[in-house]
Protein backbone atom coordinates (compact mmCIF):
# COMPACT_ATOMS: atom_id res chain seq x y z
CA UNK A 1 0.00 0.00 0.00
CA UNK A 2 1.57 3.12 -1.25
CA UNK A 3 -1.11 5.82 -0.31
CA UNK A 4 -1.54 4.95 3.69
CA UNK A 5 -1.50 8.42 5.40
CA UNK A 6 0.13 7.54 8.85
CA UNK A 7 3.49 5.98 7.88
CA UNK A 8 3.18 3.45 10.71
CA UNK A 9 0.76 1.46 8.38
CA UNK A 10 3.19 1.40 5.53
CA UNK A 11 3.99 -1.78 5.76
CA UNK A 12 5.94 -2.56 2.82
CA UNK A 13 8.19 0.58 3.76
CA UNK A 14 9.02 -0.54 7.52
CA UNK A 15 9.74 -4.23 6.57
CA UNK A 16 12.08 -3.12 3.66
CA UNK A 17 14.14 -0.95 5.94
CA UNK A 18 14.49 -3.47 8.15
CA UNK A 19 15.65 -6.21 5.78
CA UNK A 20 12.65 -8.61 5.85
CA UNK A 21 10.64 -10.14 2.89
CA UNK A 22 8.43 -7.43 1.50
CA UNK A 23 5.01 -7.71 -0.54
CA UNK A 24 4.58 -5.90 -3.48
CA UNK A 25 3.94 -1.91 -2.23
CA UNK A 26 0.65 -2.26 -3.70
CA UNK A 27 -1.60 -5.26 -3.87
CA UNK A 28 -4.59 -6.75 -2.23
CA UNK A 29 -5.00 -6.49 1.33
CA UNK A 30 -6.94 -9.59 3.09
CA UNK A 31 -8.65 -8.86 6.45
CA UNK A 32 -8.14 -5.23 8.81
CA UNK A 33 -6.16 -2.99 7.44
CA UNK A 34 -4.96 -1.16 10.88
CA UNK A 35 -4.06 -3.62 13.22
CA UNK A 36 -7.40 -5.12 14.68
CA UNK A 37 -7.74 -8.58 14.72
CA UNK A 38 -8.86 -10.78 12.38
CA UNK A 39 -10.56 -14.65 12.63
CA UNK A 40 -11.06 -16.81 9.91
CA UNK A 41 -14.53 -17.18 10.40
CA UNK A 42 -15.95 -20.95 10.14
CA UNK A 43 -19.01 -23.27 11.41
CA UNK A 44 -19.15 -25.21 14.33
CA UNK A 45 -17.15 -27.98 13.97
CA UNK A 46 -15.59 -27.17 10.81
CA UNK A 47 -12.02 -28.07 9.90
CA UNK A 48 -10.13 -25.24 10.49
CA UNK A 49 -7.37 -26.69 7.63
CA UNK A 50 -10.21 -27.24 5.57
CA UNK A 51 -11.94 -24.14 5.98
CA UNK A 52 -8.57 -22.06 5.62
CA UNK A 53 -8.05 -23.75 2.09
CA UNK A 54 -11.43 -22.46 0.98
CA UNK A 55 -10.56 -19.04 1.99
CA UNK A 56 -7.06 -19.52 0.63
CA UNK A 57 -8.50 -20.73 -2.87
CA UNK A 58 -10.46 -17.55 -2.92
CA UNK A 59 -7.64 -15.29 -2.49
CA UNK A 60 -5.72 -16.77 -5.13
CA UNK A 61 -8.22 -16.30 -7.42
CA UNK A 62 -8.75 -12.52 -6.43
CA UNK A 63 -7.40 -10.56 -8.88
CA UNK A 64 -6.39 -6.59 -9.05
CA UNK A 65 -7.44 -3.96 -11.86
CA UNK A 66 -4.47 -1.83 -10.79
CA UNK A 67 -1.61 -4.55 -11.11
CA UNK A 68 -0.55 -7.47 -13.34
CA UNK A 69 -0.90 -10.58 -12.33
CA UNK A 70 2.88 -10.92 -11.53
CA UNK A 71 2.59 -7.87 -9.17
CA UNK A 72 -0.53 -8.94 -6.95
CA UNK A 73 0.47 -9.12 -3.30
CA UNK A 74 -2.15 -10.97 -1.18
CA UNK A 75 -1.25 -10.29 2.14
CA UNK A 76 -3.58 -11.26 5.24
CA UNK A 77 -2.66 -9.45 8.38
CA UNK A 78 -3.65 -9.38 12.21
CA UNK A 79 -4.60 -13.11 11.43
CA UNK A 80 -4.20 -15.42 15.14
CA UNK A 81 -1.41 -17.66 15.46
CA UNK A 82 -3.95 -20.73 15.19
CA UNK A 83 -5.28 -19.20 11.92
CA UNK A 84 -2.16 -18.80 10.00
CA UNK A 85 -1.58 -22.20 11.46
CA UNK A 86 -4.55 -23.53 9.57
CA UNK A 87 -3.33 -21.10 6.85
CA UNK A 88 0.20 -22.86 6.42
CA UNK A 89 -1.44 -26.18 6.75
CA UNK A 90 -3.78 -25.38 4.06
CA UNK A 91 -0.67 -24.52 1.62
CA UNK A 92 0.19 -21.00 2.47
CA UNK A 93 3.21 -19.78 1.69
CA UNK A 94 5.61 -17.17 3.74
CA UNK A 95 6.33 -13.63 2.57
CA UNK A 96 8.72 -13.61 -0.95
CA UNK A 97 10.89 -10.86 -0.96
CA UNK A 98 10.69 -8.66 -4.11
Amino acid sequence: MTDEPTPDLRWHDLLAARGLPTPEPGGLLIGQRRGYLAHLLTGEGADRTEAAAAVLDAVRALRSPLHEESKIARVAMYLTTEDVEALRAAGCGPPRSR
